[in-house]
Protein backbone atom coordinates (compact mmCIF):
# COMPACT_ATOMS: atom_id res chain seq x y z
CA UNK A 1 0.00 0.00 0.00
CA UNK A 2 2.97 2.34 0.31
CA UNK A 3 3.07 5.00 -2.35
CA UNK A 4 -0.30 4.10 -3.82
CA UNK A 5 -3.84 5.19 -3.30
CA UNK A 6 -6.19 2.34 -4.22
CA UNK A 7 -9.73 3.34 -5.13
CA UNK A 8 -10.91 1.62 -1.93
CA UNK A 9 -9.26 4.41 0.06
CA UNK A 10 -10.62 7.34 -1.92
CA UNK A 11 -13.43 9.28 -0.40
CA UNK A 12 -14.59 12.71 0.68
CA UNK A 13 -12.85 12.48 4.04
CA UNK A 14 -9.41 11.55 2.72
CA UNK A 15 -7.15 14.33 1.54
CA UNK A 16 -5.99 14.12 -2.10
CA UNK A 17 -2.78 12.12 -2.29
CA UNK A 18 -3.29 10.65 1.19
CA UNK A 19 -1.14 7.55 1.67
CA UNK A 20 -2.12 4.87 4.16
CA UNK A 21 0.83 3.61 6.22
CA UNK A 22 0.18 1.00 8.84
CA UNK A 23 2.00 -1.50 11.01
CA UNK A 24 -1.15 -3.52 11.66
CA UNK A 25 -0.67 -7.21 12.29
CA UNK A 26 -4.30 -8.18 11.83
CA UNK A 27 -6.72 -7.31 9.04
CA UNK A 28 -9.14 -4.43 9.43
CA UNK A 29 -12.64 -5.44 10.51
CA UNK A 30 -15.35 -5.65 7.84
CA UNK A 31 -16.85 -2.26 7.09
CA UNK A 32 -13.94 -0.37 8.70
CA UNK A 33 -13.81 2.33 6.02
CA UNK A 34 -17.51 3.12 6.50
CA UNK A 35 -17.05 3.17 10.28
CA UNK A 36 -14.02 5.45 9.92
CA UNK A 37 -15.94 7.91 7.75
CA UNK A 38 -18.90 7.86 10.17
CA UNK A 39 -16.58 8.73 13.10
CA UNK A 40 -14.91 11.53 11.11
CA UNK A 41 -18.35 12.93 10.26
CA UNK A 42 -19.52 12.65 13.88
CA UNK A 43 -16.43 14.58 15.04
CA UNK A 44 -16.77 17.26 12.37
CA UNK A 45 -13.68 16.09 10.48
CA UNK A 46 -11.42 17.60 13.17
CA UNK A 47 -9.07 16.17 15.76
CA UNK A 48 -10.88 15.77 19.10
CA UNK A 49 -7.78 16.14 21.30
CA UNK A 50 -8.28 18.79 23.99
CA UNK A 51 -5.20 20.87 24.80
CA UNK A 52 -4.23 20.64 28.45
CA UNK A 53 -2.92 24.21 28.64
CA UNK A 54 -5.88 26.03 27.08
CA UNK A 55 -8.74 23.54 27.29
CA UNK A 56 -9.45 24.09 23.59
CA UNK A 57 -9.89 21.49 20.90
CA UNK A 58 -7.12 20.89 18.35
CA UNK A 59 -7.98 22.76 15.11
CA UNK A 60 -6.27 20.24 12.78
CA UNK A 61 -8.05 18.00 10.28
CA UNK A 62 -8.58 14.43 11.50
CA UNK A 63 -6.56 11.84 9.57
CA UNK A 64 -6.78 8.87 11.97
CA UNK A 65 -9.69 6.98 13.49
CA UNK A 66 -8.24 5.86 16.81
CA UNK A 67 -9.33 3.39 19.48
CA UNK A 68 -9.72 5.24 22.79
CA UNK A 69 -9.06 1.99 24.66
CA UNK A 70 -6.81 -0.35 22.63
CA UNK A 71 -8.54 -3.70 22.24
CA UNK A 72 -11.77 -2.16 23.55
CA UNK A 73 -13.79 -2.93 20.44
CA UNK A 74 -14.87 -1.30 17.21
CA UNK A 75 -18.02 0.39 18.56
CA UNK A 76 -18.46 4.14 18.02
CA UNK A 77 -18.04 4.92 21.73
CA UNK A 78 -14.47 3.58 21.61
CA UNK A 79 -13.42 5.47 18.47
CA UNK A 80 -12.20 9.04 18.07
CA UNK A 81 -10.84 11.25 15.30
CA UNK A 82 -7.25 12.42 15.70
CA UNK A 83 -4.79 14.40 13.60
CA UNK A 84 -1.48 12.78 12.66
CA UNK A 85 0.42 14.60 15.42
CA UNK A 86 -1.89 13.58 18.29
CA UNK A 87 -2.29 10.03 16.96
CA UNK A 88 1.49 9.58 16.89
CA UNK A 89 1.84 10.89 20.44
CA UNK A 90 -0.92 8.59 21.72
CA UNK A 91 0.40 5.53 19.86
CA UNK A 92 3.95 6.17 21.08
CA UNK A 93 2.73 6.50 24.64
CA UNK A 94 0.76 3.23 24.41
CA UNK A 95 3.80 1.43 22.98
CA UNK A 96 5.98 2.73 25.82
CA UNK A 97 3.50 1.44 28.41
CA UNK A 98 3.52 -2.03 26.80
CA UNK A 99 7.33 -2.16 26.84
CA UNK A 100 7.41 -1.04 30.49
CA UNK A 101 4.84 -3.68 31.49
CA UNK A 102 6.82 -6.39 29.68
CA UNK A 103 10.03 -5.33 31.45
CA UNK A 104 8.27 -5.34 34.83
CA UNK A 105 6.93 -8.85 34.17
CA UNK A 106 10.43 -10.12 33.35
CA UNK A 107 12.17 -8.20 36.14
CA UNK A 108 12.04 -10.94 38.74
CA UNK A 109 12.61 -13.95 36.51
CA UNK A 110 16.35 -13.76 36.93
CA UNK A 111 19.07 -14.67 34.50
CA UNK A 112 18.22 -17.70 32.32
CA UNK A 113 21.70 -19.18 32.88
CA UNK A 114 21.18 -19.50 36.62
CA UNK A 115 18.90 -22.12 38.08
CA UNK A 116 17.61 -22.20 41.62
Amino acid sequence: MYGTRPSLLQGPLLAPGYIVKSRRHEPLPPGWWRTRQRIFKRDGGRCVHIRYDTGTRCPEKATHCDHIIPGGGEHDGNLQSLCEYHHNIKSSSEGGRRVHARKQANKFKGHPGFTS
